[in-house]
C-alpha cells in the first residue's frame, strides 16, 4: 500500500526500468491521495472526467507509462492521448471507434512508453485486424487468435519493442498459435532490456 498522505510525485528523468518501474507504479496505483504523477493527473483519470489528454510536454518513463496504462481501463472518456508529440488514438485502439486497420509508422518517434501503452489499449478490442508502429504491419487478429493460424513469421521486418510490446499483449489465450519467428528484428539493448518491466 501507498503512502496515505503522498498527493504528487515525480520521478521523470531517472530511467526507472524492470522490476522498479512495477514496483513505483504498483504503488503510485495503490496510493488513493495521489492526484499526480509526473505530470499525469491521476484523480482526473480516476473520476473518469479527461476526454483529451496532452503529456507531449512531459518526459514519460515506464513508470509513468506503466501507471497511465493501469489508468485507461477505468477512464472510458478519455478518447485521445498525446505522449510523444504524437496522437495516440485510444478510442479506435480500444475499440470504442471500430476500425480494422491502425497506422501509426509516420510516427517513428513514439517511445516505448507509447508502445506500452498502446499495447494495453487492445485487450477487449475485437474489430481490429492489423496494427503498423514500426513499418511492418502486425497481424493483431492472428497474434490474438481470433484468425486461428499454427505460424506467423515476422522475421526480418525492422521490428522494434514498440512492436514486441503489442505482440506480447496480443499472445495471451492465444491457443492456436504454435510458432512466431521474430529473429533479425531490431529487439536488443537498451530498448529490449526496458520490456522486462512487463
Amino acid at each position: 500500500p501507498g503512502a496515505p498522505s503522498l498527493v504528487k510525485l515525480n520521478v521523470t528523468k531517472n530511467n526507472i526500468i524492470g522490476e522498479g518501474a512495477e514496483k513505483m507504479a504498483k504503488a503510485v496505483l495503490a496510493t488513493p491521495s495521489m492526484i499526480d504523477f509526473g505530470g499525469i493527473p491521476i484523480k482526473p483519470l480516476r473520476d473518469n472526467s479527461v476526454t483529451d489528454l496532452d503529456l507531449s510536454n512531459r518526459t514519460l518513463g515506464l513508470p509513468e507509462a506503466m501507471v497511465l496504462s493501469g489508468l485507461l481501463p477505468g477512464a472510458p472518456s478519455l478518447v485521445k492521448l498525446n505522449v510523444d508529440g504524437y496522437a495516440i488514438p485510444i478510442d479506435e485502439l480500444r475499440g470504442t471507434k471500430p476500425v480494422e486497420a491502425i497506422d501509426l509508422s509516420d510516427q517513428s518517434g513514439m517511445s516505448v512508453a507509447s508502445g506500452l501503452i498502446i499495447a494495453s489499449c487492445l485487450a477487449g478490442n475485437e474489430h481490429l485486424k492489423s496494427l503498423n508502429v514500426d513499418g511492418h504491419v502486425l497481424p493483431i487478429d492472428e497474434l490474438r487468435g481470433a484468425k486461428p493460424v499454427e505460424a506467423i513469421d515476422l522475421s526480418a521486418k525492422s521490428l522494434g519493442v514498440k512492436s514486441a510490446l503489442i505482440i506480447a499483449s496480443c499472445l495471451a489465450g492465444n491457443e492456436h498459435l504454435k510458432s512466431l519467428n521474430l529473429a533479425q528484428n531490431s529487439l536488443s539493448g537498451d530498448r529490449f532490456d526496458q520490456m522486462n518491466a512487463l
